[in-house]
């Protein structure tokens, strides 16, 4: 029974963020993209409580975290503001609604029977997880201790700290039910992209692209290992940020939802934070909307402020590691070909390059429109960003490459997918 009460904390996710995205700004959004970004704010609030309960010496307990969600939905009862009713529309085909069922029921049984776990949910985040719980803190002697070095004591916390939140409903870590992270983030995204592609594209349209999204991710987190990871969790933040802003990224509604999936990102990897900087500068060369100033302001304060509360958590614990600007950061070129061999191999998914086949087809011969275009610079950028980690390695950054460029790619091939999926419209680029 402690397994399920663990998966039923982590399914609660979008009930605990439900009273936060009550605000009027969100109104107009589809309920299925509302859902997405309600469990968006979940892991949020839940991630910004633990860090400032334990900023402040409080223990964790249910009631107290549960007591800042309760207290919110009170104070704006009667103010939920229901999303504007959507016209009549062709209905969705059942084949592709099958395969999204049948993509997340094999996913679910990959997890389940650990045919896609990672050591580093044993090594790494599970046991920050069960350690931050039966502290009822973000343990801080417990990261700075030397033993524990290579678990990086200021990595991002918010997957530890779910596993934690999880840990104190179910009364211990599940170490099983902790695989099934992976399915039920995958549901999340695929949930959240079709909610803002939805009014957008059609239900025909969105329905088929959500099916082959989670195909494709589904394959891909699979064969990388992720079950238990918090790669699952980043890319439910990465799907949420993209689709906001490629769907709705001239609205308010839009931008505020990929604020909130770039904090997400920043708190969750070290990688996010990469993600968002490069969101931010791309939305503000391809959007129009961000020339006004407060729509750039929305999407990067949240974020910003996330990265900065951390940080100074860590600063003020003597936490910083990762985030610590080492003097070799001159990138080895002599790297350039083993890198470039080393990627290729990976971004291959022993599957013949099929994930990257598909989603170069949809996007061929599509009009570039100001959001295909910003998810294809976010892409770009990200490549970039990695490849410049691999080369900054002073020694040989091989073995690296093999275990981590198959996950780090997937950022990248989210990003053209959802470059393909975007509406074509007469938007101008540079406009």
């Amino acid at each position: 029974m402690s397994g399920v009460r663990f998966l039923l904390a982590f399914l609660s996710l979008p009930l605990v963020g439900i009273p936060f995205q009550r605000f009027r700004i969100f109104r107009s959004l589809h309920p299925a993209a509302r859902l997405g970004l309600a469990g968006a704010l979940g892991a949020l609030a839940l991630s910004v409580e633990m860090l400032l309960l334990t900023a402040f010496a409080i223990h964790w307990s249910i009631w107290v975290l549960l007591a800042l969600p309760a207290a919110f939905g009170l104070a704006r009862r009667g103010r939920y503001a229901m999303a504007t009713p959507l016209g009549k529309d062709e209905s969705a085909p059942s084949l592709a609604s099958m395969v999204t069922v049948v993509v997340l029921a094999v996913v679910a049984y990959a997890a389940a029977t650990a045919r896609a776990t990672s050591s580093d949910l044993l090594l790494f985040w599970g046991a920050k997880g069960q350690r931050f719980a039966q502290a009822g803190a973000i343990d801080v002697g417990f990261l700075r201790d030397p033993a524990h070095f290579l678990m990086h004591p200021d990595y991002p916390p918010m997957l530890p700290c779910l596993y934690a939140w999880a840990t104190v409903v179910a009364g211990r870590f599940a170490w099983g039910a902790s695989l099934l992270t992976l399915p039920l983030f995958l549901g999340l995204s695929a949930l959240t992209f079709f909610g803002f592609s939805r009014p957008v594209l059609g239900r025909r349209v969105a329905t088929e692209y959500t099916s082959v999204l989670t195909a494709l991710l589904g394959c891909v987190l699979v064969v990388s290992l992720t079950a238990g990871n918090a790669d699952p969790l980043l890319l439910y933040f990465e799907v949420l940020t993209l689709s906001a802003l490629v769907f709705a990224g001239e609205r308010p509604e839009g931008v505020a939802a990929a604020a909130l999936g770039l904090a997400g990102a920043v708190l969750t990897k070290v990688e996010g934070t990469a993600f968002a900087v490069i969101v931010v500068v791309a939305y503000s060369v391809f959007f129009r909307k961000a020339r006004d100033g407060r729509s750039l302001e929305l999407l990067a304060a949240p974020p910003a402020l996330a990265l900065a509360a951390w940080f100074s958590f860590c600063h003020l614990n003597r936490l910083i590691d990762v985030y610590r600007i080492h003097s070799e950061t001159t990138p080895m070129l002599a790297h350039l070909p083993m890198v470039f061999r080393k990627m290729g191999a990976a971004a291959g998914y022993g599957l013949a390059f099929i994930p990257w086949i598909v989603v170069l087809v949809l996007a061929l011969g599509r009009q570039r429109t100001a959001g295909s275009t910003m998810a294809l610079a976010v892409g770009s950028g990200f490549l970039a960003f990695v490849f410049y980690l691999y080369l900054r390695v002073p020694g040989d950054p091989s073995l690296w490459i093999t275990w981590s460029a198959s996950r780090l790619l997937i950022t990248p091939l989210t990003c053209v997918f959802v470059s393909a999926a975007a509406p074509v419209r007469n938007a101008r680029i540079f406009a």
